[in-house]
């Protein structure tokens, strides 16, 4: 029962309604922006990743702590940066760097529906940290790529700054006069990450003119993914995401 509806919600749909690509909607990154974002990887890069991961978070399908990899980095710095920086060299991830194990954590009191679980993915440490590289990549250049009147992916904004915005919003039409009304509408976007397209995603970076290599990584960490679910304490069988 858990198999089919995670298989289900992260199976690709098929749209037969063919939109023209939308094109410059980004502001254009300068050259000096580009050539740091296809870079080669650094050690920096790697050892800085590898010691961002909380010691002793989740582990993944292989057993291996981030404090394994942080205590023996002496040991093993060399063969993690090899192993990331081939994949950003080739645009490719091991399937088996990708392996999640998906376990689920109940929202409510006697959840009665797989709605009421939260979806927790632990992946392996080797994946995150190949993640993050690209993570902290894009990240130098979203000041420039999201709008500051966005609520998401702004350095110190929270998710409940909407509230106070709703709040002055609801206070400021109730206040108005006159012949014109005004209302609103809340929509609720279930699971709005897990129902991205993969194609819009690929799309997006496209337009943002991502270098074509650290789209290929981005897009391999979403597409060399296999997941198992957590069910009464047993795995189930494996499945391949395609959203």
């Amino acid at each position: 029962m858990a198999l089919e509806f995670y298989k289900n919600l992260y199976r690709k749909e098929v749209c037969n309604v063919t939109a023209s690509k939308v094109r410059n909607l980004f502001p254009t990154l300068s050259t000096s922006m580009l050539t740091m974002l296809g870079a080669p990887i650094c050690v920096k890069e790697v050892r800085c990743a590898v010691f961002d991961i909380s010691q002793t978070k989740s582990l993944g399908v292989d057993g291996f702590l981030a404090l394994f990899y942080q205590k023996n980095w002496h040991v093993v710095s060399s063969s993690i940066f090899k192993m990331v920086s081939n994949c950003f060299i080739t645009g490719k991830i091991e399937e088996e760097v990708s392996k999640t194990i998906i376990t689920l954590i109940p929202k409510v009191d006697g959840p009665k529906s797989l709605n009421q679980f939260r979806p927790i993915s632990l992946c392996i440490v080797l994946y995150k940290v190949i993640t993050k590289v690209i993570a902290s990549r894009l990240k130098s250049v979203t000041p420039i790529l999201v709008n500051p009147a966005q609520t998401s992916f702004i350095p110190g904004r929270h998710i409940t700054k909407n509230i106070i915005i709703t709040q002055e919003m609801i206070h400021s039409m109730r206040l108005m006069k006159g012949k014109i009304c005004w209302f609103a509408i809340k929509i609720d976007l279930e699971k709005a990450y897990d129902h991205l397209s993969w194609d819009f995603i690929c799309d997006t970076l496209v337009d943002a003119h991502i270098p074509s290599l650290l789209t290929k990584v981005l897009l391999s960490s979403l597409q060399s993914n296999s997941s198992q679910v957590v069910w009464n304490e047993e795995l189930s069988a494996s499945f391949k995401p395609s959203r």
